[in-house]
């Protein structure tokens, strides 16, 4: 609230400021309200500067008909402009693929998509070898017997709870469901497993790469982590029983995480690959995701993940759920039901109400939440 006060009064000073405009449609299309939002939107659209990010915003929040044509031609027009730069091209093809995709003119969206996929390409450094090698290091690192070595090294706390998978697998609609218990504060997408993770030779000194380094893990290293971890955690909310960190990605690090936190539920949601790499290419996702802009490459990516996950299942030790997306969304109560039971907690009827939670969601598909 603080925040939309602040810009508002800015934008005040200054009207005609693009980059003003964009970031309070963007912060009062996260807080809910759409209809300001898409008001604002619809004045900065109107300018004669660059307003590529308006528009790559403006379609994520709702749905578009084809009662909304005019903002089509309007978008399509800024395309003919020859001095566009490549992010400013990037830009409104995503936001017209999102709005001819909603407006069930598949083939529109998917040459947009592909102009807007090939241009990010270009600007990302996806090398499959290298992920390859780090799949094959991680199953060879973290086996049954590694597990059995470090099962002192481990902090007993429940606290956190782990939701993980490929982005675009339903691990926004999970922690939403969660955090409508009162027992559960959502911590949205912590980077801290990445950050350690891949730091952790420099962090500890050690000599060898991750994941290699996890062997020479010590108590005191263990102790450091969870601890910060923790931390970070209460900042969040120092009273909630549960707290869940929705980092998708940190099904790469499951292995850290169950040596880590032996008894912390680990919550992997499932999505047909197909959904699940469609609409990867669909987002304009950053660079920490350089698969996702060529179909073959996410492809590749999906089935290292999948190649990931099957040896997890069979050596991961202590709590594990899986969610399968469709699933939850033609079955909501049963599967928020079994979510609720795996955490420990008792039932509650707020979990079927998760879309009244009132709590910004940050996520590319923000506007469905």
């Amino acid at each position: 609230g603080e925040s939309i006060e602040t810009l508002r009064n800015k934008l005040a000073e200054h009207p005609e400021n693009i980059s003003l405009m964009a970031a309070l449609g963007k912060l009062l299309h996260t807080a809910g309200w759409i209809e300001e939002s898409e008001e604002l939107f619809k004045r900065a659209l109107a300018k004669k500067q660059d307003v590529s990010s308006i528009c790559f915003s403006y379609a994520r929040i709702r749905k578009f008909t084809k009662a909304d044509a005019a903002i089509i031609s309007h978008m399509e027009a800024l395309l003919e402009n020859d001095k566009l730069t490549e992010s400013e091209r990037i830009n409104i093809c995503f936001a017209l693929g999102k709005i001819y995709d909603d407006c069930e003119d598949y083939d529109n969206a998917f040459k947009k998509y592909q102009v807007a996929n090939s241009l990010q390409r270009k600007l990302a450094n996806y090398d499959p070898a290298a992920h390859e090698k780090l799949i094959d290091d991680t199953i060879s690192v973290f086996n049954r017997e590694l597990f059995n070595e470090h099962h002192n090294l481990g902090n007993s706390s429940r606290r956190p709870v782990f939701i993980v998978g490929m982005p675009r697998s339903g691990t926004t609609l999970t922690e939403q469901i969660l955090a409508s218990h009162p027992d559960v504060t959502g911590a949205d997408e912590l980077m801290y497993f990445t950050d350690v993770c891949m730091n952790m030779p420099a962090l500890f000194k050690m000599n060898v790469p991750y994941p290699f380094c996890v062997k020479e893990l010590n108590k005191t290293q263990a102790d450091t982590i969870t601890r910060h971890y923790l931390e970070l955690l209460d900042k969040h909310s120092s009273t909630a029983q549960h707290i869940t960190d929705k980092m998708p990605g940190n099904y790469l690090f499951l292995g850290v995480i169950r040596v880590l936190f032996p008894n912390a539920p680990i919550i992997h949601c499932r999505r047909h690959p197909l959904d699940v790499c469609l609409s990867i290419y669909f987002q304009s996702l950053d660079k920490h995701h350089a698969y996702s802009y060529d179909l073959m490459e996410t492809g590749h990516h999906y089935r290292q993940y999948e190649r990931l996950m099957e040896h997890w299942r069979e050596v991961l030790p202590g709590p594990c759920l899986e969610i399968n997306y469709e699933d939850l969304i033609t079955d909501q109560e049963t599967n928020s039901r079994r979510m609720v039971e795996f955490c420990g907690l008792e039932w509650d009827e707020s979990c079927l109400e998760f879309y009244k939670k009132k709590r910004d969601v940050k996520t590319a598909s923000n506007w469905q939440v």
